[in-house]
C-alpha cells in the first residue's frame, strides 16, 4: 500500500519561458514542444505562480511544472479561432495572444487522464507526443515533430523492497500484481501501477518528502498499518486515479501535510477503515473524490483552509465529517447520500462554505449535523441543512454566510 485563449503565459518570458521567437515573419519557427518555464523542464519539477522554482517549505502556490509545455504557433499573431490538441489526448491548451507569434501552452491534464497515459508499460519508455494547431474551419496551421516530452528515467519495478525508491525524479512502474513492499526514499518520485494490476503490499512514503506523484489500483487488506495511501508530512504532491479497497484504517490519509492534490480518487470499503482522512492536514485540494462503505467516507480533524470539489460519499456510517477546529474549508458539489449515521456533521469547526449543490438524503438520521461550533457558523443549519430544510433552498442563515449551495434531497 501507499504511506507516505487566455491571459498570458509566464509574463514576458523572463523567469524561463520558451525561447523568444524570431522577430522576422519569414523566420523558420521551431517546431519543437518546450516546457513554459525552464525551473519545469521535467515531470515533477514544481514552480511557483512566476514560474520560478519552488521548495516544499515555501508554503506558497506552486504546480507541477511537467504539465506545462508550450510552443510558438508557427506565424500567427492571433489566438482568434486557434486550437490544439496534442496527439495522446492528454492536456488541455490555452492561447496567450500576448507573445507575438501567439504560444499555445498546455494548462494541466484532462479529466480522466495521467501520466499513465504518456508512458509504455511494456518498453518502460516515454510515448511520443506532438501539438497540432487548427483554425476555426478545422485546417491545420501548424504542427510540433513527435517527440518525447520529458526527460525523467523511467523502471520497472515489481519486487518492491525498503529504500528501494531512491533515485530523484525517475518513474517507477508496476507491471504485474504483487505484494511487495514499495517506500519513497527522495523527493521527485513517481510510481505507477499499471492499469489493470492492483498492488497489495504495503507502500509508504516517508516523512518529510514531497513533489510524490501516485496512479493506480492498492488492495489495502494486506497492508501493515492498515492504510491504502498515507501521506506523513508530505506536500506539493498528487495523488490522481487512485484506486483504494479493503483498508482497515484509512484508504487514504494525510496527517500533517500541506498543498496536496487528490484527484479522481476512489475508496471502497469492507476494510471497516475510513475512506479520505485528513489529519491536522491544511491547504490541499481534493476533487472528484468517492468514498463507498466506509464508516467516515470523507473525513477531516483538525484540519483547516482545504477545498474540496466534485465529492460523493455514498453508503457509508458517516458521509463528510468535519471535527475538532476543521475550519475555513471550501466545499463545492457535495453528495452525501444513503450514509446511516447522517450526511453531513461538522463539530466543534466554523466558517466552512459549502457551494454549487448539496445533495443528501437516503438516511433515517439527520442529513446534516451542526453541533459545538465555537463561532457558532459550522456552514450548515443542524439538522435541515438549509434554514427551511427544503429541496432548492439555499438560505443557511446569517450565521452561515459563506454557504450558498442549493439543496437536493433524495428519497
Amino acid at each position: 500500500m501507499v504511506s507516505g485563449c487566455g491571459g498570458g503565459a509566464g509574463g514576458d518570458g523572463s523567469t524561463g519561458g520558451p525561447t523568444t521567437p524570431p522577430s522576422s515573419p519569414a523566420a523558420q519557427y521551431s517546431t519543437s514542444i518546450s516546457p513554459l518555464y525552464t525551473d519545469g523542464e521535467n515531470w515533477n519539477d514544481y514552480v511557483k505562480n512566476d514560474g520560478t522554482r519552488c521548495y516544499s517549505t515555501d508554503n506558497v502556490s506552486c504546480s507541477n511544472g511537467g504539465l506545462q509545455r508550450a510552443v510558438y504557433a508557427g506565424d500567427k499573431t492571433s489566438c482568434s479561432g486557434l486550437s490544439a490538441t496534442d496527439d495522446l489526448g492528454a492536456f488541455d491548451w490555452e492561447c496567450d495572444p500576448t507573445k507575438s507569434p501567439v504560444l499555445m501552452f498546455s494548462t494541466g491534464l484532462k479529466s480522466g487522464k495521467g501520466l499513465s497515459d504518456l508512458i509504455d508499460f511494456d518498453t518502460a519508455q516515454w510515448l511520443l507526443n506532438k501539438i497540432t494547431v487548427r483554425d476555426g474551419n478545422g485546417a491545420v496551421v501548424f504542427e510540433t515533430t513527435p517527440a518525447v516530452w520529458w526527460n525523467n528515467p523511467i523502471e520497472i519495478d515489481n519486487g518492491g523492497n525498503t529504500g528501494n525508491m531512491t533515485t530523484e525524479g525517475k518513474v517507477y512502474l508496476v507491471t504485474v500484481d504483487n505484494g511487495g513492499l514499495y517506500e519513497f526514499g527522495t523527493n521527485k518520485i513517481s510510481l505507477l501501477v499499471k492499469p489493470g494490476v492492483t498492488l497489495s503490499g504495503s507502500l509508504k512514503t516517508v516523512a518529510g518528502l514531497s513533489f510524490v506523484w501516485i496512479e493506480g489500483a492498492f488492495d489495502a487488506a494486506g497492508s501493515t498499518d492498515g492504510i491504502g495511501v498515507n501521506f506523513y508530512i508530505t506536500h506539493y504532491s498528487t495523488l490522481n486515479k487512485v484506486a483504494v479497497s479493503n483498508a482497515s484504517m484509512a484508504g487514504v490519509k494525510l496527517s500533517s501535510s500541506t498543498n496536496n492534490t487528490l484527484k479522481d480518487i476512489t475508496v471502497t470499503g469492507s476494510g471497516g477503515g475510513n475512506g479520505i482522512w485528513l489529519n491536522d492536514s491544511s491547504t490541499n485540494s481534493l476533487v472528484g473524490v468517492t468514498a463507498t462503505g466506509t464508516n467516515y467516507g470523507i473525513f477531516l480533524v483538525g484540519s483547516s483552509e482545504n477545498t474540496l470539489s466534485g465529492v460523493v460519499a455514498d453508503g457509508n456510517s458517516t458521509g463528510l465529517s468535519l471535527s475538532s477546529f476543521s475550519n475555513d474549508n471550501v466545499l463545492r458539489n457535495i453528495t452525501a447520500t444513503d450514509n446511516s449515521i447522517s450526511g453531513v456533521s461538522l463539530a466543534s469547526s466554523s466558517r466552512n462554505g459549502f457551494t454549487g449543490e448539496l445533495t443528501v438524503g437516503g438516511t433515517n438520521s439527520p442529513n446534516c449535523v451542526a453541533e459545538d461550533a465555537p463561532e457558532t457558523e459550522p456552514g450548515l443549519v443542524d439538522n435541515t441543512c438549509t434554514t427551511s430544510g427544503l429541496e432548492g433552498s439555499s438560505d443557511y442563515g446569517p450565521n452561515n454566510w459563506r454557504s450558498s449551495a442549493i439543496l437536493k434531497i433524495v428519497p
